[in-house]
Order: C-alpha cells, then sequence, then structure tokens
C-alpha cells in the first residue's frame, strides 16, 4: 500500500509535489477526483484532496489521515461531522493566498477593462463600447478578510483603490472594516473570499445584492454556496 496518494494533482503540482517528496515515501499521483478514479478502499493510508472532494466515510477507519491542498476546510468539518471516528484532519492556512488574491485582481480588472468583449471583437477590429474603468480611486469592498481576503486588501491598495473590509473578527489592524450594508452601496467592486459556515450560507442573497449600485462587479473566490 502507498503511504499517501494526490487526488485531483494537475500536471504542474504533480511535479511540484515530486521535487519535494522524500525520496523514502512511496506515492500516488492522479488528476482523478476519488469517484472518478474509481477507487472503492483507499490506494494509500494518507490522501490528499481539493476543496469540493468528496470522501467516503467508510475509508475512516482505514486512513492514518487527510490533507487537503487548500486554505479551506468546510469539507473537512463535515466529514469529521458524519464519522464516528474521523483520522486526523489537516489543510494549508496560506495554500495559494496571494495566488488567489491576484486571480481575483485579474477578474475585477477584465471586466472593469471589458476584456471579454474586446476579445470577441478583436478580429473584427471594432472599437465601439469598449471603453472601461481605471481602479483607481474605485471602492474595493473584501468581504471575508482571512488571509486570502487580506492579500486582496492589500493589491486593491497598491491599486490606489479605496479599500474597505467586511468580517465577523477583526483580526488586521491595518484594515478599515465596516458592515456589508453600510459599505456595499459604494463598492465599484466586491469580492468575496469568505470561509464557508452554516452561518454564512448563503450570505449573497438576492436583497443582499441588490444594494449594489448599477456596474457594480461581484467577484467569488470562495464558495459557490455563499451566493
Amino acid at each position: 500500500m502507498a503511504e499517501v496518494v494526490f487526488y485531483e494533482a494537475f500536471e504542474e503540482e504533480a511535479a511540484a509535489l515530486r521535487r519535494f517528496l522524500p525520496d523514502d515515501v512511496a506515492a500516488i499521483f492522479t488528476g482523478d477526483t476519488i469517484q472518478e478514479a474509481g477507487h472503492t478502499l483507499p490506494p494509500a493510508a494518507i490522501v490528499s484532496v481539493r476543496t469540493q472532494a468528496v470522501i467516503p466515510t467508510g475509508w475512516a477507519p482505514e486512513l492514518k489521515g487527510i490533507l487537503s491542498r487548500s486554505t479551506g476546510y468546510d469539507h473537512l468539518v463535515r466529514y469529521r461531522q458524519a464519522v464516528t471516528d474521523p483520522p486526523p484532519l489537516g489543510y494549508l492556512p496560506l495554500y495559494c493566498h496571494r495566488a488567489v488574491a491576484e486571480h481575483a485582481m485579474l477578474l475585477w480588472m477584465a471586466l472593469l477593462r471589458r476584456l471579454p468583449r474586446q476579445v470577441r471583437q478583436f478580429e473584427a477590429f471594432d472599437r465601439d463600447g469598449l471603453t472601461g474603468r481605471e481602479c483607481r480611486d474605485k471602492h474595493l469592498l473584501v468581504v471575508g478578510v482571512g488571509h486570502i481576503g487580506h492579500e486582496i486588501v492589500d493589491i486593491g491598495r497598491g491599486l490606489h483603490m479605496r479599500v474597505r473590509g467586511v468580517d465577523p473578527v477583526h483580526r488586521w489592524t491595518d484594515v478599515e472594516y465596516a458592515e456589508y450594508e453600510e459599505a456595499a452601496p459604494d463598492a465599484d467592486v466586491v469580492v468575496a473570499a469568505m470561509n464557508l459556515t452554516p452561518e454564512n450560507q448563503g450570505f449573497f442573497h438576492r436583497d443582499r445584492l441588490s444594494i449594489l449600485k448599477p456596474g457594480a462587479i461581484f467577484i467569488n473566490v470562495a464558495r459557490g454556496e455563499l451566493a
């Protein structure tokens, strides 16, 4: 039996894991999920997964540990609640936190600059309707200011945006915090970077989104269940 199996390991990630993994650790790498791989029994004592993984509850007695390659851990909480005697569970609080924050920036800037429309009209050299907006002085509201959210705040400030954060825990002294209902009407860009809990599932319901001003951009780099 292998010591560890890495599910949903894309090519670049698998190459990096192989470089850092000790030579004496027997590992399996697959780009498939557990279900796609067709494994009815765990092929290794430790399984490493991603956030949307569905881990069979029947595997729990056979496992020495489950490690999620993610900063989110709501799926591990659900697993722990679903089994009587869960194995040790772990996650990576700083996993790709800067990369995810930069991806959020990529998305809102693409929309501010109307990049999807530019791509559609490129071949025809149609320049109508392509005038976008700059980030400077725009209001950025970061909902969920954990490690990823704090990086988004930092990026927004670097772009000279007016940045505020929404979070029940005020853990960062350099963040200007506000209540969502207070700050949302002024926001040009809203980024959801919240963790998922039973209390905030469906947080971005119709009423909360309706108070955003026309033209506001909403980016979700967290969980689909938040909206």
